[in-house]
């Protein structure tokens, strides 16, 4: 049962970063929101955080956690 809940949780949380990654994309794209550079870089690096969360943290937590549902 654990393991359906992590599988569960782990897809629901990813679900979450994207609909934000999503919702930031959308803003920057439309021009609302930005005053200046300095806040565009701003709002870019949140963007390009939850996207390294995703693509690379995320990955990794799941190997780390098979491991140690092997016993490794």
């Amino acid at each position: 049962m654990a393991q359906t809940y992590s599988a569960f949780f782990a897809h629901e949380l990813q679900k979450l970063i994207e609909n934000q990654i999503k919702e930031r994309s959308d803003t920057l794209s439309s021009g609302l929101g930005v005053n200046d550079f300095t806040e565009y870089k701003q709002k870019v690096g949140v963007i390009t955080g939850l996207r390294l969360v995703i693509d690379d943290l995320f990955s990794q937590a799941i190997e780390n956690c098979d491991r140690k549902e092997r016993g490794r």
